[in-house]
């Protein structure tokens, strides 16, 4: 099997290295096309051993599996150019968000009678084999060839087939998904990773990140730096993917597959973060088209104060952790000693005289004290 891409962009990168890495495709079996050789995508391509093109009917010649990785208008026109060139053997697969399968079988048929057509909807994190995809097939095609393909993108991540009409839903979900996590520049960087190596910027304050923290004193993260760390975003993640989530099923997505494909798109997103060394600024710049849904999406968050919210939620747990911290100082009391007061209660029926002799928990009377049965 060859696979073969019309376009040598982000998504075409991101395929053709999760493939190789995940050992179901030589380099030497794939083939893109790009009319620009000079982007960096097709250096990086090159580089892995991909054999590069810039004719389309070329690379069409040269696969069985062919994917549509351009931007949704230049499908038409592609599709008039290499239209002639697909044969039975061909299984074209549409990544173009918007671009439905009827409106591209419509295009070739008037070459082949029965082009074999599936659309999918996939996303970058497919580099680092931990991509969201989802299928349809079209008329032509058969279970086959869905279950090939279903191989190819299940070795780079989760894939399943779903009904055509849920797949816009989806492009707003994981599709778009990733871009989401990586503009949340403060709670990404909070790993010591922002613009400001080591420092986070909360609000109008700059302070250390935990890892810097622990680095700048040779000694490790206390309990209060790790609560704000670990603690908030685990809860900043599960918020924010009860909410991609809701979205999903607002436009139609079934619950237990909108929380599968938020939740996959931000573990992709996260490991894209961990295995790359660039800012989480420039991955998501790499994923939004001029004038797609991904920037659409952005415009949306920006408008709502997203990065704000998030800055401002690490900010508030921070503090707080800190007040908790003070307060732990002032009130030295053993765990033993906590653990007989709770069990006791405190015992607020003894006589005043009882409750103050000299003991051991003399120290754990709570302040103010109203004895029972009585009103402040």
């Amino acid at each position: 099997m060859s696979v073969g891409f019309i376009g040598a962009g982000q998504l075409a990168w991101a395929l053709a290295k999760g493939f190789t890495a995940a050992g179901v495709l030589a380099a030497h079996k794939i083939m893109a096309s790009s009319p620009d050789m000079d982007l960096a995508t097709v250096s990086a391509l090159r580089k892995i051993g991909v054999n590069l093109t810039p004719h389309n009917k070329e690379t069409v010649q040269h696969s069985d599996v062919l994917f549509l990785a351009v931007k949704p208008h230049i499908i038409p026109f592609i599709l008039d150019e290499i239209g002639a060139d697909i044969e039975n053997r061909h299984i074209v697969v549409s990544c173009a968000a918007g671009v439905t399968i009827n409106s591209i079988e419509k295009k070739l048929m008037a070459f082949q009678p029965t082009p074999k057509v599936i659309r999918c909807m996939t996303n970058t994190p497919v580099v680092v084999r931990e991509g969201a995809t989802v299928y349809a097939t079209g008329t032509h095609a058969q279970v086959e060839d869905g279950r090939l393909l279903e191989q190819l993108m299940g070795s780079v991540g989760f894939c399943t087939e779903v009904e055509e009409d849920l797949i816009d839903a989806v492009t707003g979900l994981s599709g778009s998904g990733p871009a989401y996590v990586r503009t949340a520049d403060g709670w990404a960087a909070a790993g010591g990773g922002g613009r400001t190596s080591g420092h986070i910027c909360l609000s109008s304050t700059l302070l250390p990140a935990p890892a810097a923290l622990g680095r700048a004193s040779g000694q490790p993260l206390s309990g209060g730096e790790l609560a704000w760390d670990s603690g908030t975003f685990s809860l900043q993640a599960f918020t924010a993917l009860d909410a991609l989530a809701d979205g999903g099923v607002k436009m139609g997505l079934p619950r237990r597959l909108a929380v599968r494909l938020g939740a996959q798109a931000l573990l992709g997103a996260a490991k894209m973060l961990l295995d790359s060394e660039q800012h989480p600024g420039q991955l998501k710049d790499n994923v939004c088209s001029p004038g797609g849904a991904t920037i659409h999406a952005l415009h949306v968050l920006e408008s709502g104060g997203f990065r704000s919210l998030l800055i401002n939620a690490v900010e508030a747990s921070c503090i707080r952790t800190r007040e908790l911290q003070s307060m732990a100082d002032q009130e030295k009391v053993s765990p033993a000693a906590i653990k007989k007061t709770v069990l006791d209660k405190v015992k607020l029926d003894s006589p005043p005289e009882a409750l103050l002799a000299p003991s051991g928990h003399s120290k754990l009377l709570p302040r103010n004290v109203v004895p029972a049965g009585k009103k402040d």
